[in-house]
């Protein structure tokens, strides 16, 4: 049950509630301006439709270690470019876009 007047539990720990990580409109655009500099090839692989949308949120794979079924520290944070047609989803690493350090 959500209380609109309690704090939220992320906040309290000095964690960003999700929409203030949301990505802005000027971040969404240095995402489409970075992937049209490196000439990707806008068609879908699974529908050949070529309609692109910026996902609102970065993502964060988990880097693996071997040997064990627990992930790792290291994360490799990523934008997300889904196909408006048939929601296909492609990343990039946010970090050479400029969207993390």
């Amino acid at each position: 049950m959500h209380y609109p007047h309690a704090p939220n539990r992320l906040q309290q720990r000095g964690t960003p509630a999700p929409d203030q990580r949301r990505l802005t409109q000027a971040e969404k655009d240095q995402v489409g301006d970075w992937v049209a500099s490196k000439g990707v090839h806008n068609t879908c692989p699974v529908c050949d439709h070529n309609t692109w949308a910026v996902g609102d949120y970065l993502v964060q794979n988990a880097a693996y270690v071997p040997g064990s079924s627990k992930p790792g520290r290291a994360s490799y944070p990523a934008a997300m470019l889904m196909c408006s047609n048939c929601a296909y989803l492609r990343l990039f690493m946010a970090a050479p876009i400029g969207l993390v350090e």
